[in-house]
């Protein structure tokens, strides 16, 4: 391995889904980075800072979150006029499904 390695620790850690990020969750609590997580009515919020309720299993409404979270994180730090639209669209965070 060439050269050094850096880590930088995050500052806050964002789920999809709680149950599935069962190991991210696990360890970001054990070492105190606060937890976002998006919650369905069926999942367990137990070390979870603050809960987005949401459906975090369907394609179109996880990408209409992400896309709202990634907008006014641009905003608030001011890298998007407040006013503005972004020049991304929901669309742009659903995955692609790839044909083979």
């Amino acid at each position: 391995i060439a050269g050094p390695r850096t880590y930088i620790e995050p500052d806050v850690v964002i789920l999809t889904d709680p149950r599935t990020d069962q190991q991210a969750l696990s360890e970001a609590a054990k070492i105190g980075i606060p937890v976002i997580a998006l919650c369905d009515t069926d999942n367990v919020t137990t070390n979870v800072d603050l809960v987005i309720p949401t459906n975090n299993r369907g394609r179109k409404s996880l990408a209409l979150v992400y896309y709202l979270l990634t907008a006014q994180t641009l905003k608030e730090r001011g890298d998007l006029p407040e006013e503005s639209e972004p020049a991304f669209t929901p669309e742009d965070f659903e995955p692609q499904v790839q044909r083979f």
